[in-house]
């Protein structure tokens, strides 16, 4: 029932469900509505503003800025493990194409020799390698996690997995900087060969997919991009979300998961957990196979265009945690993976 108002000041606020009170460090406030409408308080005087006026002053309880950074190192450390046992359950999926949960590693150690585990049970055969300038960041739970950084042009993670599989989902956690070029890959295939998919975050905040279909089909268009007719790498369709993101969540992370379901013909994609977009694929336009081959994170292997406009498309931002999964998962199933990982304060 009160307002507190700064008249270039410190102060201090201690509330609790019985008793709110408040104490002037140095300089004045103003008090308003309730009982002290228009109290002016002064240096080290004091006010209750709810319930009765406690005997012990506010200002000896005051945490430190030390006290605050501990606590928050032990609240993060505690969403960490809580994320690691996650994890552990997680990579017993037997739908898991390849897993990297990347926050294992620090910004520091772990990652020897640029090799990036695949935690999967595939195994080995399916690890990445980092090529280029792939920095090594803090991850979503403090300095103890890691993450890759694919700001620096070239930035990539290069792996090759072979097989053929009945249906894709993709998920990983990202912390978006900027979206500088037209399209930021997450995970893509190279080239665009039948049954590859590429994922991708659009310059406008848009998450998208898209598997080829049919490579031998010759379609041109209009590129507004690249200011000419093109020839496309064949038959296929983007299938774009709502917008999740704009320049002024710089910075944050976010659980990203797109599903291709060829059986139900739909393409959902989600954002921290909630659905952005649920679309019919057409049946034209449906992939029942899908392989991946050599691949790339964080950047695209071999454009089929060369225009620097098309070409480069590496992320601003990090990536952590990326799974592929040779299935359809369900939104509980995603919202749990979002629930199990977030980072402290989301």
């Amino acid at each position: 029932d009160s307002e507190i108002v700064d008249l270039g000041t410190e102060f201090a606020l201690e509330v609790s469900s019985r008793n709110a009170q408040v104490e002037v460090i140095d300089g004045e406030v103003e008090l308003r509505g309730g009982d002290h409408d228009g109290t002016h308080l002064i240096t080290g005087e004091g006010a209750s503003l709810k319930g009765n006026v406690s005997a012990t002053s506010v200002v000896e309880g005051l945490s430190t800025v030390s006290d605050i950074d501990q606590q928050r190192q032990q609240a993060e450390a505690g969403r960490f493990l809580q994320w690691q046992e996650h994890s552990q359950t997680l990579r017993t999926d037997k739908r898991l194409i390849a897993y990297f949960p990347i926050a294992h590693f620090s910004s520091t150690q772990g990652l020897y020799d640029r090799m990036v585990p695949n935690a999967a049970s595939t195994g080995n055969r399916f690890n990445g390698l980092m090529i280029g300038p792939v920095g090594r960041a803090e991850g979503r739970f403090g300095k103890e996690s890691g993450a890759l950084n694919f700001d620096r042009l070239g930035s990539r993670v290069r792996m090759r997995i072979d097989g053929e599989f009945e249906a894709l989902t993709l998920a990983c956690w990202v912390k978006i900087d900027r979206l500088e070029h037209r399209y930021n890959a997450l995970f893509m295939g190279d080239g665009f060969e039948n049954g590859e998919p590429h994922w991708q975050i659009r310059s406008d905040g848009r998450l998208m997919i898209s598997v080829m279909v049919d490579d031998t089909q010759k379609i041109e268009h209009f590129s507004d991009l690249e200011h000419q007719i093109v020839t496309d790498a064949g038959l296929h369709k983007n299938y774009y979300s709502e917008p999740f993101w704009d320049s002024s969540m710089n910075g944050q992370w976010f659980h990203l998961a797109s599903v291709y379901d060829p059986v139900n013909q739909r393409v959902r994609q989600f954002a921290n957990g909630r659905m952005i977009c649920d679309e019919k694929i057409p049946d034209e336009l449906l992939a029942t196979q899908f392989r991946i081959g050599p691949a790339e994170i964080g950047n695209w292997g071999q454009p089929f265009r060369k225009t620097p406009e098309f070409a480069v498309r590496n992320l601003h931002g990090a990536i952590d945690e990326l799974a592929i999964f040779n299935g359809v998962l369900s939104q509980d199933e995603i919202q749990l993976m979002h629930k199990q990982g977030k980072p402290l304060g989301y």
